[in-house]
């Protein structure tokens, strides 16, 4: 199995998104990196070196890893392989809540677009009956599992009601605004493993310290946003007379 998956859905944050130091580089995370390392380096489990030149999915196609993490799109391949395979949530940090993630849903448009009338229409389409196509056109079920339920997604197939079910476990990360880029868990893969570091705590101790300085900037430059301004960009916008008027 690929051994950093776990990392990412740790709270390294904390719970209120602003505190790097004692979540980033929490021992339980610490010991969950040196156990993956040790998988790596016992050739147990795949490194990055392998999953740069083969997907794991592939490896796990052809049987020479027994747990993998993919998508909705990975099936065909399962099962074109003709193997026996079942859906769960990520395995995660001890200690940790089963975890499946979520995304922003990857469409929308500029706020100073030529054509905001379609691009919304192009949403609405997307949010209505584009999930109904998207159940029949594609392996992925629809962006909202009552969607699914409601359309009956997967009654005819059990691995569609697998991924359903390891839905419910889905929900959304901390929030913190952009701008920390300290935070590389492959990064610490592989210097407790190419570069041969003994143990990731000291490693997460210095990642620690620079992304809390990281992250308390951008949670002083979120909050200092004056969201006036766009507000009454938004206005006058609108009060502006159209070239048809």
């Amino acid at each position: 199995m690929p051994s950093d998956i776990a990392f990412g859905f740790f709270p390294i944050y904390g719970e209120d998104g602003r505190t790097a130091v004692g979540n980033m580089n929490a021992p339980e995370l610490a010991e969950a990196f040196d156990i993956g390392a040790a998988l790596i380096n016992e050739g147990l489990a795949p490194g990055s070196s392998v999953l740069d030149t083969i997907s794991a999915s592939d490896l796990f196609a052809q049987e020479q890893i027994a747990i993998t993490w993919s998508d909705f799109s990975a099936v065909p391949t399962y099962q074109e392989a003709e193997i026996e395979f079942g859906m769960a949530p990520f395995f995660v940090v001890e200690g940790q809540e089963d975890f499946v993630d979520t995304w922003t849903a990857p469409w929308g448009t500029f706020t100073d677009s030529a054509h905001p009338e379609d691009a919304l229409l192009l949403l609405e389409f997307m949010a209505t009956e584009g999930q109904r196509i998207q159940m029949g056109a594609t392996a992925d079920p629809p962006l909202s599992t009552e969607v699914a339920e409601g359309e009956g997604f997967g009654e005819d197939d059990p691995v569609k009601q697998e991924f359903l079910g390891v839905l419910d476990n889905a929900r959304a990360l901390v929030f913190a605004p952009p701008g920390v880029e300290i935070w590389d868990p492959v990064e610490v893969m592989r210097r407790l493993t190419i570069d041969g570091e003994p143990s990731a705590q000291p490693i997460l101790d210095e990642l620690a310290a620079q992304a809390q300085e990281e992250l308390d900037a951008v949670w002083a430059r979120w909050e200092t946003l004056d969201r006036s301004q766009f507000e009454e960009q938004v206005e006058e916008e609108q009060a502006e007379p159209s070239a048809e008027e």
